[in-house]
């Protein structure tokens, strides 16, 4: 079970952010969705267990995410996401 796990998912995609958000939460994990580093780093001013963020970001970089989020949760799991792949 989720066990009140937090997750801050980090996309650029409002609609990618949502469903990740519906699919997560039925599963009992509490979201947090923002889409650039700066809304990470506010919504980490609570416990994150786990930072699923995508790997590129229109505005800003993935691991600015990941540094800024570290900076006060230093052992938060990271989950990096694409949307890209061979051939895109």
């Amino acid at each position: 079970t989720a066990s009140g796990a937090t997750i801050l998912v980090v996309d650029d995609m409002e609609a990618l952010r949502r469903i990740i958000a519906r699919v997560l939460g039925a599963r009992g994990y509490r979201v947090l969705s923002v889409e650039n580093a700066a809304e990470a780093e506010r919504a980490a001013s609570e416990e994150i267990h786990l930072l699923m963020t995508d790997a590129v970001l229109r505005r800003g970089d993935a691991r600015e995410v990941v540094s800024r989020v570290r900076s006060r949760w230093p052992r938060v799991r990271v989950l990096y996401m694409s949307g890209y792949g061979e051939g895109a």
